[in-house]
């Protein structure tokens, strides 16, 4: 079975089945969603979705540890890039600009099912563990920069403002029906960075 993983008609098939979880997603909730419904869409044998995937809960997992593993080994690989640029603030933005457009290109590469899965009709697990790691992404980079949170209001809200309006931004830009290219809105969110939520408004 693994060397058939390699296969393209095995390849194509898998590709068959998650754009018919996508589909289905777009209809209704992932609880109510059946084998008969998967294999229907997606105009497949039963045999051939079991010989991919035990059930609908092994798929869901599976999409969402390669999702997750993608994003995570980027960021580690761009930590080795920091530490070098540490001391010189120049390019430690430019750094700082292309660990997002990583991210971002792996999402962009994934859209379809990144949007399914943090639909209303996919998993709330899967947005807290994309959630978490941004977070954790984020106190990370405190302690990279020897920077330390506001202390004018509490901590728990800084960072609040801080991963919730990264992640809304983020996931405004996947739901998007005519989104900004990767290098476009790596722009954008660069520079939301370096804005304080008084900086959006225009009183004239």
């Amino acid at each position: 079975m693994t060397a058939s993983k390699n296969d393209l008609r095995w390849r194509r098939t898998d590709e068959k089945i998650k754009r018919a979880f996508i589909e289905q997603l777009r209809k209704q909730q992932f609880e109510k969603i059946t084998i008969s419904n998967v294999i229907t869409s997606a105009r497949i044998s039963r045999k051939a979705f079991y010989l991919h995937y035990h059930d609908k809960y092994d798929f869901l997992a599976r999409q969402e540890s390669q999702l997750l593993a993608l994003l995570q080994a980027a960021l580690i690989k761009d930590h080795q890039h920091f530490k070098q640029v540490l001391t010189k603030q120049d390019r430690l933005q430019r750094q700082s600009y292309l660990t997002i457009n990583h991210e971002l290109t792996i999402l962009n590469q994934h859209r379809q099912i990144v949007k399914a899965l943090l639909s209303t009709n996919g998993d709330p697990r899967f947005k807290h563990q994309l959630h978490q790691l941004l977070a954790n992404e984020i106190y990370l980079r405190i302690k990279m920069y020897h920077a330390k949170l506001t202390t004018q209001i509490p901590q728990r809200y800084s960072m609040a403002i801080l991963v919730d309006g990264l992640f809304d931004l983020v996931n405004s830009w996947l739901q998007n029906p005519h989104p900004e290219s990767v290098d476009h809105f790596a722009q954008i969110l660069t520079t939301s960075r370096l804005l304080a939520p008084l900086d959006l408004l225009r009183t004239r």
